[in-house]
C-alpha cells in the first residue's frame, strides 16, 4: 500500500491502522469458526484446520509483506485455540 493516510472532510485516516484492525479480527474469527468445526467434527475437522492454518499464515505473510501492521499469526492462532487456558482446544486434543 503505498497510501499511508487520507484526508476526509478535514480530518486524517491513517488506512493502514484501519486495515490492519479488520484484517487481524477477520484472521482471529476464521480460526474461531475452525476451532469450532474441529470440537463439533472431530478428526475430520482437524485436517481442514490443518489447510487453513497453512493458508491463512501464507496471507498474513503476504499482508505483512506490505508493510500492514498487523499482529503476529502465532499470537493470533493461540489467542484463537485459547492456548492459555485449561479448556483449551489444545488440552482437549491431548
Amino acid at each position: 500500500m503505498q497510501q499511508n493516510q487520507l484526508f476526509v472532510l478535514g480530518c486524517f485516516i491513517d488506512t493502514k491502522s484501519l486495515l490492519s484492525d479488520r484484517l487481524n479480527s477477520i484472521f482471529y474469527e476464521q480460526l474461531i469458526i475452525a476451532a469450532r468445526n474441529i470440537e463439533k467434527y472431530g478428526a475430520l475437522a482437524s485436517i481442514a484446520f490443518s489447510k487453513l492454518v497453512q493458508m491463512l499464515r501464507g496471507t498474513h505473510e503476504l499482508l505483512v509483506n506490505f508493510d500492514l501492521p498487523i499482529m503476529s499469526f502465532d499470537d493470533i492462532l493461540s489467542r484463537a485455540i485459547r492456548n492459555d487456558t485449561p479448556n483449551s482446544l489444545q488440552s482437549k486434543i491431548m
